[in-house]
């Protein structure tokens, strides 16, 4: 039972339709042609597919599910247009049979055109003149294929104008209908495994189809062949179609068919090349078909084919390649502006400088850059003094100045990689690049201070405006980023403690905490 949930799961089906319909059609080439159990193959798969559409589209859901449902009805009504199709050509049916086959085929038709034009609605969007000419290209090179394989030697020339014209307008809807399978290969621009099946599908049922009017109808005065007997495996056309059909309902990938679902350009140029390539190879694998089956080869037929589908590909190729770059030049131009946003986003917007984010991101990997190097960096971070009463005396214009006059002082005075962040409010950080163990950094802070003082009139009175510092080094102090910041604040609530312009390094915080310790 539960081997029997697996072969029938929504993912695996497919498989097992498609090996059951195999051993069938294989069985049946060794059985060989029968009248009886010819109309048993056609009609039984005919029904088997309307099935499958119906559980491929009931499992997948498929956009839009209307549009899929009444192309499930139409291959219904065709099976059983199938159905009187086999009592009237093979069992010897009559009339009444063949007024039934045309009944129900009709009803496919209609059924099979509504929920085609339900799906052009939906994906117009995504037909192009570009779609139009690929299609033309798929058109051209197969309907080469089957006018060699299937038609050409077959075909008695018209002898009058009347035969001739109904002779271009049948051949004429053979293209058609292949232009329309062509234009449903192009539908998302052949990423769905779905759509080559049912591609494939439609082309031998084409060859199928053509077999049969070579045979009965108004058609058959135009060709040679005398009765069933002379197409071999004629049975097996429509079996073959159906199982593709069927498998490609099943498929998975016709629940890619989804309702504003992302386009992906990129990819559906490289599927188109792809398909543009294989449709460029028909040709020449066609005439080598004729040329291993011994028949003669029209030079001038397989000459002008191969230059009208060359020509076709190159000019497709070359808008494919145009749109390549196009799209190449907008990924550069929307990568370049999503940097000036990251960079924007790491700026602080009132002093210009990097912003506490900025710190944490980059000070991480400065971090790991210093100890591959063995680089000995300090983290120093300044609090201005007063503050608060500067921003109380002369409001928030002013201190804004006082803070966008500091921060242009420390860029000015820094050296070449030092990097100088706002950390919020009045607090600024500067990561200090290797520095040596020799360096007296006290005394180049103190440089520091005087050099960025600020001098402030409040009330006829100057003001100087200064800051106190704590320092943390790495790796003395820590080897990441927010322990070096930690012990920096740590260091600088210290200084704050102890009055202004102070100077306070964690490192000298830890020995005076030990000696205490060890008095005590």
């Amino acid at each position: 039972m539960q081997v029997l949930s697996k072969l029938i799961s929504k993912d695996n089906i497919w498989k097992t339709v498609g090996i059951f319909g195999i051993l069938l059609i294989v069985a049946k080439i060794f059985i060989g042609q029968n009248p009886v159990l010819d109309s048993i193959y056609i009609v039984g798969f005919a029904f088997l597919c309307s099935a499958c559409l119906f559980i491929g589209v009931y499992f997948h859901q498929p956009y839009p599910v209307k549009g899929w449902y009444f192309l499930c009805f139409g291959q219904f009504f065709d099976s059983i247009g199938n159905y009187f199709f086999c009592r009237f050509f093979y069992l010897g049916g009559g009339q009444i049979d063949l007024v039934f086959e045309a009944i129900f085929y009709a009803l496919g038709a209609v059924f099979f055109l509504i929920g085609i034009f339900s799906m052009i609605n939906q994906f117009k969007e995504e037909v192009s003149s570009s779609t139009f000419v690929n299609g033309l290209i798929i058109t051209l090179a197969t309907s080469i294929f089957i006018w060699v394989v299937s038609i050409k030697d077959d075909l008695v020339v018209p002898n009058n104008l009347i035969d001739t014209i109904l002779l271009i307008l049948f051949l004429f809807g053979v293209a058609a209908i292949i232009f329309v399978l062509s234009l449903i290969v192009m539908i998302r621009s052949g990423q769905i495994t779905a759509i080559y099946l049912i591609f494939c599908a439609g082309l031998i049922m084409i060859i199928g189809i053509l077999n049969y009017f070579k045979l009965y109808g108004w058609t058959s005065n135009y060709f040679l062949l005398e009765g069933i007997s002379t197409i071999s495996n004629l049975d097996l056309f429509y079996p073959v179609g159906y199982l593709l059909v069927s498998i490609a309902f099943l498929h998975p990938s016709l629940s890619k068919f989804k309702e504003n679902q992302l386009f992906l350009r990129i990819d559906a140029n490289r599927y188109i090349i792809n398909i543009l390539g294989i449709s460029f190879l028909i040709i020449p694998i066609t005439f080598l078909i004729q040329f291993f089956e011994g028949k003669d080869i029209n030079d001038l037929l397989m000459i002008s084919s191969v230059s009208i589908v060359f020509i076709l590909v190159f000019f497709q190729v070359r808008n494919l390649s145009r749109t390549y770059y196009q799209i190449k030049d907008k990924n550069l131009e929307l990568n370049n502006q999503n940097e000036m946003l990251k960079t924007l986003s790491n700026i602080d917007h009132l002093t210009q400088l990097f912003n506490r984010k900025f710190l944490f991101e980059y000070g991480e990997q400065a971090i790991k850059n210093a100890q591959f190097v063995k680089k000995r960096l300090a983290f120093a971070m300044i609090d201005l003094e007063d503050f608060d009463y500067v921003l109380e005396r002369l409001g928030r214009n002013q201190a804004d100045i006082a803070l966008q006059d500091l921060s242009n002082t420390l860029l000015k005075i820094k050296r070449k990689d030092d990097i100088i962040i706002r950390y919020g409010g009045s607090e600024f950080m500067i990561i200090f690049d290797n520095i040596r163990p020799e360096l007296d950094f006290e005394n180049l802070m103190m440089r520091y201070r005087e050099r960025t003082k600020l001098s402030m009139s409040i009330d006829g009175q100057e003001f100087i405006l200064s800051y106190n510092t704590g320092i943390a080094f790495m790796p003395d102090d820590g080897a990441d980023i927010r322990t070096l910041v930690e012990k920096a604040d740590r260091a600088l609530n210290q200084a704050k403690r102890e009055g202004k312009g102070k100077i306070k390094f964690y490192n000298k915080l830890e020995e005076v905490t030990n000696l205490q310790r060890l008095k005590i």
